[in-house]
Formats: C-alpha cells, structure tokens, sequence
C-alpha cells in the first residue's frame, strides 16, 4: 500500500521520459528530407530494448545489461514491473531516480538538438 504514491510517481515520469525520448527523435526530422526511414529505425530499437518483444530479464546477460541501462527500459519495462509488484521499495526508489536522470540528461539533449535545428531549418529558407 505504501509503494503506490512511488509506482504511480514511476508511470508518471516513463510517460514524460517516453514523450522527451520521442520528440528528440523528432526533431531530428530538421536534418532530413525523408524522416520515414529515421522513425522505422527507432520503432524498431524502441520494441526491442524496451520489453515489448522480449522481457529484458529473459535476454542473455551481455545485452540484459545494455539494455536495462538506457533510458528506453525506464519508459516501458521498469513501470510494468513496478506494477506487477516485482520490485522492491528500495528499487522503487532507484527506478524514479534513474528515470529522472535520463530526463534531466535527454531535456538537456532535446534543447540543443532543437535550437540547433530550429537554425538549420531558417537557414535553409524553408
């Protein structure tokens, strides 16, 4: 009962961190003529390194520990394991604190991707 406020906070911050992880991918669209190519190739690494395919626990340990430590695992996987009550309160904790890690890191990333495709695009004339 009392790790409910932390997995809500948990589905809360992977909605925020998936939404960020998108529009920096996005974004990228400023550099390109055909963004189609750029968003298959995305889906693709987002279906395999976030659970949804395979649960990252079931992979063999060199790519388990690659994939549990990018941000794409801390929009899908950890909060359905949060959920399913697999994680204890103290991994509760550190789930949240990783996910706003990579936000704070990937908002940082977003902000310059943007001004730098913002300029890119009115230099162009478009």
């Amino acid at each position: 009962m009392a790790t409910i406020p932390i997995v809500l906070g948990i589905i809360a911050s992977a909605y925020m961190l998936c939404f960020l992880y998108k529009m920096i991918v996005g974004s990228l669209a400023f550099w390109t003529i055909d963004f189609s190519g750029l968003h298959n190739i995305q889906t693709i690494i987002y279906l395999l390194f976030s659970g949804v395919l395979v649960p990252l626990h079931l992979l063999p340990d060199s790519i388990r520990g690659f994939a549990l430590s990018q941000p794409i695992a801390y929009t899908l996987y950890y909060p359905v394991r949060a959920v399913q009550g697999a994680l204890s309160v103290t991994e509760l904790w550190r789930v949240l604190g990783m996910q706003w890690f990579w936000f704070i890191l990937l908002y940082v990333a977003y902000r310059w991707i943007w001004t730098k495709g913002v300029k890119e695009f009115t230099a162009v004339g478009q």
